[in-house]
């Protein structure tokens, strides 16, 4: 690969890949050396468990706090009735 040509995508996407064993052993190293601080523990735990588990969705189930269908109804039902009010 020259110094001036940029490596494709592909390339190093499978640089990277050829790293994964190194790079969950110094994530599982950082992770279990009590001189790491906490916070590097943590972010090393994640890392790992993100790869392993897959990131978790953070989906919310929650019903909505005003109903639109019910506004719907009652704002064409306000139109038709000041339409009946015009044509009177």
């Amino acid at each position: 690969m020259s110094a001036s040509k940029r490596p494709s995508a592909r390339l190093l996407t499978d640089l990277a890949r050829a790293q994964t064993e190194v790079a969950i052993g110094v994530l599982a190293a950082m992770m279990t050396d009590a001189g790491t601080t906490a916070t590097a523990r943590i972010a090393a735990a994640n890392a790992l468990l993100d790869r392993g588990w897959g990131r978790p969705r953070g989906e919310v189930e929650a019903e909505p706090a005003i109903d639109i269908a019910a506004i719907v109804a009652q704002r064409r039902r306000q139109v038709i009735e000041g339409m009946k009010d015009e044509e009177a």
